[in-house]
């Protein structure tokens, strides 16, 4: 299957992530905002190298919204949710 490429641009940070509706749908369970520990986890795995001290709420939005398997409605997120979703990931970077 050919996979194609999307670019999300935060300021001067592109974000590029594999997207595929088979082969997320067959291989990766949707995330949601809820999740967040699984969305830590599709991060780190999607942006290996990204330092997450240097991420704000806002560039964080739109890594998860580029994240191939997420699946729920951008609109139901907060800034606590982000927050959330951002402090877990720094104490899984640094442990």
């Amino acid at each position: 299957m050919k996979m194609g490429i999307l670019a999300i641009s935060y300021g001067e940070s592109p974000f590029y992530a594999a997207k595929s509706g088979e082969e997320t749908a067959m291989n990766e369970k949707p995330l949601y905002w809820d999740a967040s520990y699984e969305i830590v986890l599709a991060l780190m795995d999607a942006f290996p190298h990204f330092d997450v001290d240097s991420v704000g709420t806002q560039e964080l939005y739109q890594m998860i919204l580029a994240l191939p398997n997420f699946a729920d409605d951008p609109a139901l997120v907060n800034e606590g949710i982000l927050n959330d979703i951002l402090r877990e990931w720094y104490e899984e970077s640094t442990s």
